[in-house]
């Protein structure tokens, strides 16, 4: 599998997953599960991310992550290793505990960010571990929903996205989890663009400015489709539509620009 693409920027969003080393279980025991939130609480702390939603299954996990730094990488090294110590010392094993290429998908605040919220919570169901959500006591959807108060997960963000008041809100969420959970995998993949953003043309067109000029390693899976080049239209609107001035007026710039450096 080839690396995975990492663009970190403090006030973006990511839909992380992390798979046990060769699939296998990384949670046995319930005291394992809280061990690893115990775990990610302080990572959130040291770190500075929010987490709007998880959810821990018994051979991965997900987490939706909001950034107000850019050391999410070193986030993920802490979770992932201390972890894999605790885990390492407790059943008397050697070696990774989880595969260190996983993925971290960029996500657009939004309608994909109330998606990725449904998505991670229905995990439990969709496997046949529950029939209903609530009686999953290792994600955030008892958050959401008001059965469990603190936590982890800070779901008042994305339940913001279905209303302002609290009690519609959850009405709101549980009608669109149920709506998610009979989504075919074509139109879950029909959200996604190269396997690394999720959002809006323009949000990947935006996505795909920052990459501009940066050299992608060989093995970065999709790297062809992610260095695809827009035409100067696009990003003179792209450019306009970020900075919230008229394309004209960008031009106008531009030229006023050429001219002094001519």
């Amino acid at each position: 599998m080839g690396r995975q693409l990492r663009i970190y920027h403090p006030g973006m969003s990511y839909h992380v997953i992390v798979r046990g080393n060769e699939r296998k279980n990384i949670f046995r025991h319930e005291s394992d599960f809280r061990k690893f939130i115990k775990i990610a609480e302080s990572a959130k702390d040291k770190y500075q991310f929010v987490v709007h939603a998880y959810v821990l299954m018994s051979n991965h996990y997900h987490i939706l992550v909001e950034l107000k730094q850019s050391n999410f990488s070193r986030a993920m090294q802490y979770i992932n290793t201390c972890y894999g110590i605790y885990f390492n010392r407790k059943y008397k094993r050697i070696g990774h505990l989880v595969q260190s290429k996983y993925k971290a998908i960029i996500v657009e605040h939004g309608p994909d960010l109330q998606y990725v919220a449904a998505y991670i919570h229905l995990n439990p169901a969709r496997a046949g571990m529950v029939e209903k959500l609530i009686d999953y006591p290792w994600s955030s959807h008892r958050q959401f929903t008001g059965g469990v108060n603190g936590g982890l997960a800070e779901p008042e963000r994305i339940l913001r996205l279905f209303s302002e008041d609290r009690i519609l809100a959850v009405e709101k969420y549980e009608k669109y989890v149920k709506q998610t959970a009979i989504e075919t995998n074509d139109e879950k993949k029909a959200r996604m663009y190269g396997d690394y953003v999720m959002g809006s043309e323009g949000f990947v067109r935006n996505i795909k400015l920052m990459l501009k000029g940066r050299k992608l390693p060989d093995e970065i899976v999709k790297r062809r489709k992610l260095k695809k080049a827009y035409n100067p239209s696009d990003i003179i609107e792209s450019t306009a539509e970020y900075f919230k001035i008229n394309k004209n007026e960008l031009r106008r710039i531009q030229k006023f620009n050429a001219t002094l450096s001519k």
